[in-house]
């Protein structure tokens, strides 16, 4: 093996998982306990490998001593991985079908909405495009929260996003609502779209959550790796966030076991109504 390639993978002995489990819950709050075990010794035994450490201890020391590789981690785990109009044809559906019967039903001058591990912005900065065409006179309000302050930085600058992040957006919404930054391709939102969206950290599975708050929650490839039970717990809590009526926005490959119960009604492909007060 030449230098400076990374090991290959190892099974993680036992108690390495314990000693990251326990560092990175003391350092910050992060639960691995609610990740599906085997996927994510799976994960971790890559990551080992890639950064040539022995130990799970070994690395559990690192996360104390590094704040650098603490920050990596992090990052590693909460999957920063979005773009905008991410999935297109779910956002179509969203676009054209959705947010018009949002809007006539909300009763109020805008919608009220919620971006759940909103990484770099992409998903909300999206969504108040489309409530900007949709109805640019509303007063709209978009909540997005993350784990990972890093993101939260780009997020709240509004960019910049190259165009990978940018292949599905609509031109005529690329056009309008973004900008050049003048160095290389990368762009930048536009201050109108900015506005709409309030960034802050937030951790779904220990924040308290409102109570008929809510028209639309997006929550997009956050919950993939949690246990089923952490999933469900997830799920019900934020179907309690809804509004009568309210809107709850999947990833494109997940869907919500026994929604009935949750007291939701399946729309569409990524899409579940609030109907009645949920049973769990």
């Amino acid at each position: 093996m030449g230098p400076g390639r990374p090991s290959p993978p190892r099974r993680l002995e036992p108690g390495d998982f314990a000693a990251i489990r326990d560092a990175l819950w003391e350092l910050t709050g992060i639960d691995l306990d609610d990740y599906h075990t085997q996927q994510m010794e799976r994960r971790l035994s890559a990551w080992l490998a890639r950064c040539g450490v022995e130990t799970g201890q070994a690395f559990a020391r690192l996360l104390w001593e590094v704040p650098e590789e603490l920050d990596r981690f992090r990052q590693f785990l909460t999957i920063n991985v979005s773009s905008f109009y991410r999935d297109a044809s779910r956002w179509a559906e969203l676009e054209h079908r959705i947010l018009p019967e949002l809007l006539r039903s909300s009763g109020r001058k805008g919608l009220r909405a919620w971006s759940v591990g909103c990484s770099v912005g992409a998903e909300p900065f999206t969504l108040a495009m489309l409530l900007l065409e949709r109805a640019p006179d509303g007063v709209h309000r978009i909540r997005a929260t993350d784990i990972d302050r890093g993101s939260l930085v780009r997020a709240r600058r509004g960019g910049p996003y190259g165009e990978r992040e940018l292949l599905e957006l609509p031109s005529h919404l690329a056009h309008r609502f973004l900008e050049p930054t003048g160095s290389g391709e990368a762009f930048v939102v536009k201050p109108q779209v900015r506005r709409l969206v309030h960034f802050m950290y937030g951790d779904v599975l220990r924040e308290s959550m409102p109570s008929n708050c809510y028209d639309l929650i997006l929550c997009r490839n956050v919950v993939i790796y949690f246990t089923p039970q952490v999933r469900a717990q997830v799920f019900g809590a934020l179907a309690r966030a809804l509004r009568p009526g309210g809107v709850l926005f999947v990833g494109g490959t997940e869907t919500i076991s026994h929604y009935w119960e949750l007291g939701l009604e399946y729309l569409a492909p990524s899409l579940y109504q609030w109907k009645r007060a949920p049973s769990v």
